[in-house]
């Protein structure tokens, strides 16, 4: 758990960090990997996302939340100011191609700051994910001081090696507690938690204390879910090395992910947007007006020096102008999709599994 100590160095020390970033993937030493990729299992919904870019390829995790659409993060779609050519959401091995994608506007406007909290994207599939269950969002603000479940595809290691190069790949799940940004003098778009390590707790002070699967996201990690409750609360966005300087998901290090409550409304209208693209396919990279609740029929082409995204192959790209103010009527439409809305486990259930598989374990040795 973060302690609450905050001074303008530290904040100094976060802004340099931010431009180096971790996405995820390291465990407890003391832990076997099959504990983490079992509790992985029991999220069905995150897959991983492969996109393709003027320069070459990237790797990142996203998240169905819909049928049709999943929530990555910004910076896994926008890479180096590069045109984003392709990119494919694979899950229970079907990959599903991505045909539309926006980011929060403020991800650009805050200088690509991974401190602000506007590291968010939603994607659109070319066919519906219809057999797998999506992720119901966490909408609630009682975020502080639950247990989060970390799910991704990121590259693994310890907490005392830190990640490893070359192991990304395998879907692996983690806990931590979760804490607000203002925690860390950061804003509370952002959710953090830090990797505690069992070779430095003080049974005094139960901040010191890890979880039994405690956990740290790195590199692929990124545009994965945070999950409170079976509800996605978080999308994975960063590692800071914060105590010792080095961003490599080791012990001590703290994470951050976009705060999924602050954005629920930019979410939907994301998504309502997307669907009026959809119905009329004579539209491709489009812009709203923001002057009233009201999707405009003034829809026009998003130009590409505009440093967003601009119109490429199979994957068109929607200017964000205000989504949060598009989407009133999204609860109905979501209502009459074929949406499968199966939250992902609980804690209770995510406890008693990982007990149950503990015993089969002790059993098949003995």
């Amino acid at each position: 758990m973060i302690k609450r100590l905050i001074s303008s160095t530290t904040l100094l020390i976060a802004t340099f960090c931010f431009n180096n970033i971790v996405y995820a993937g390291t465990i407890r030493h003391d832990r076997t990997d099959e504990q983490y990729t079992s509790l992985a299992n029991l999220f069905p919904s995150v897959g991983y996302l492969n996109t393709k870019f003027s320069s070459g390829e990237d790797f990142c995790s996203a998240t169905l939340i819909d049928p049709n659409y999943i929530l990555t993060a910004a910076h896994c779609i926008d890479f180096n100011n590069e045109t984003l050519l392709n990119a494919t959401f694979v899950v229970n091995d079907i990959p599903y191609p991505v045909t539309n994608a926006t980011a929060h506007q403020n991800w650009f406007s805050s200088n690509r700051d991974f401190g602000a909290g506007y590291d968010i994207a939603v994607l659109r599939l070319a066919t519906p994910a219809i057999d797998i269950p999506s992720a119901p969002l966490f909408t609630g603000f009682d975020e502080l001081h639950q247990v989060g479940t970390y799910v991704g595809f990121g590259a693994t290691g310890n907490g005392l090696s830190g990640y490893l190069p070359n192991t990304k790949g395998t879907k692996r799940g983690g806990q931590n507690i979760v804490e607000l940004g203002s925690s860390l003098g950061l804003p509370d778009n952002l959710l953090l938690s830090d990797f505690d390590s069992p070779w430095t707790t003080n049974s005094i002070d139960p901040n010191t204390i890890p979880l039994d699967l405690e956990y740290a996201i790195a590199p692929g990690d990124s545009g994965g879910g945070l999950f409170i409750n079976g509800h996605i609360a978080g999308i994975n966005s960063f590692g800071w090395g914060r105590n010792d300087g080095l961003n490599n998901s080791s012990y001590n290090d703290v994470v951050g992910s976009t705060r999924i409550s602050s954005h629920i409304n930019w979410i939907y209208g994301a998504m309502r947007a997307m669907e009026t693209i959809h119905s009329d396919r004579s539209f491709n990279p489009i812009h709203f007006n923001t002057s009233s609740n009201d999707i405009s029929p003034d829809i026009t082409v998003v130009s590409p020096q505009e440093n967003y995204f601009d119109k490429s192959y199979e994957v068109a790209v929607i200017k964000d102008w205000g989504f949060e103010n598009y989407q009133p009527d999204l609860e109905r439409d979501r209502n009459n999709s074929r949406s499968k809305r199966v939250p992902e486990p609980s804690n209770i259930y995510v406890i008693l599994a990982l007990g149950m598989l503990s015993l089969f374990t002790k059993w098949q040795k003995a």
